[in-house]
Order: structure tokens, then C-alpha cells, then sequence
């Protein structure tokens, strides 16, 4: 039997699939929010100049539409002499590190964080007691009418999540830094 080679709409909903069952253990909110986000994907489908979409009306988006999906599997070891030429700020900024999407407490520098203030990885606030995620997430940017916004949340499962106390104040940058070891 000849194995049917997936469309790029069925390499998404395996891999979306894939991770609903390793993610299994977070709240039923995050579930129905990611569901929630795919289908809406589903509906919406990539944009097009020819749909309307007046945001994506001059870019060409076929060869990421055609491009087979895959979320990162593995962080591979990112040694922090590395970080060197993509840290422009000084010691004294608050760097946040994220190899393949997963935050890296190890080279991240979040230890002079001003009282009242709060950097985690949104794992972290997912799989933890309390609903102040669930206030925040999805509310700010709304993947109603927008594919890519519904997919990055269909897939979300890591990222930087900053709250500041009423009247805290941060004098420092925060820098958020995100690195891909992929190769391929």
C-alpha cells in the first residue's frame, strides 16, 4: 500500500495533534484555546492577496504555505560565550534566553529584576496554580482574523511572560532572546 503524502494542511494537524497529546497534563483552558486557535487556522487557511487580505495583499506567502511544518523537537546546547554578538545590551540588562522556543534559565539574567517585577517562561505560569495567564492569554492580540496569530497560539507552549506590580518600575531593557539551533 503506497503511503499518501500529507498536504501541508495535514503535516499541521498531525503536528498539532502530536502535541495535544504531549501536552495533555496542562489546564483544559490552554486545551480549548489551542483547539479553539487551530480550527480557527483551519478556517482562515494562509492569506492571500486574492482573499482580501489587506495586510498580506503584496507579500508572496506561498513558499512558507508550501514549506513542510515541523515545531522544534530538541534544544540542542547553545554555549553562552556564543550569546556574545547577539547581546547588544550591558551586564546590567535583563536577558531572557530561548533556545527552540524553550526557555534557558541557564543563560538568561534575571537576577536584578526591580521589586514587583516577574519574568518566567509562560510553561511555567501554564502548568502552575492561579489564573493569571488565563487573563492575559489571547486577550491582547486576537486570532479572530488572522491565520498566523491563530496558528502561533494553536501552538504555543513556551514563551516570556513579564508582569509588572502597579507602580514597578524597570530601568533597565529588558532584552528577549530567541534562538533557532536548527540547521536545516
Amino acid at each position: 500500500m503506497a503511503t499518501k503524502q500529507l498536504t501541508n494542511l495535514e503535516n499541521y494537524t498531525a503536528a498539532f495533534d502530536s502535541l495535544e497529546k504531549d501536552c495533555s497534563s496542562t489546564h483544559s483552558w490552554v486545551q480549548e484555546l489551542r483547539k479553539s486557535a487551530f480550527a480557527k487556522f483551519n478556517e482562515l487557511g494562509f492569506p492571500t492577496a486574492r482573499r482580501g487580505n489587506e495586510e498580506w495583499k503584496y507579500t508572496d506567502i506561498r513558499p512558507l504555505a508550501r514549506h513542510a511544518f515541523r515545531p522544534a523537537t530538541q534544544s540542542n546546547a547553545v554555549d553562552p560565550a556564543e550569546l556574545g554578538p547577539y547581546n547588544p545590551g550591558h551586564e546590567q540588562w535583563h536577558l531572557a534566553v530561548f533556545v527552540d522556543g524553550v526557555f534557558n534559565p541557564q543563560l538568561s539574567s534575571l537576577d536584578s529584576l526591580p521589586s514587583g517585577v516577574k519574568i518566567e517562561s509562560i510553561a511555567s505560569v501554564l502548568s502552575g496554580p492561579g489564573s493569571m495567564a488565563e487573563q492575559h492569554m489571547a486577550q491582547h492580540m486576537a486570532y479572530d482574523d488572522n491565520a498566523f496569530v491563530a496558528l502561533n497560539t494553536a501552538f504555543l507552549q513556551d514563551g516570556a511572560f513579564i508582569h509588572l506590580d502597579n507602580g514597578s518600575v524597570v530601568e533597565e531593557p529588558i532584552h528577549l532572546l530567541f534562538i533557532t539551533t536548527a540547521h536545516d
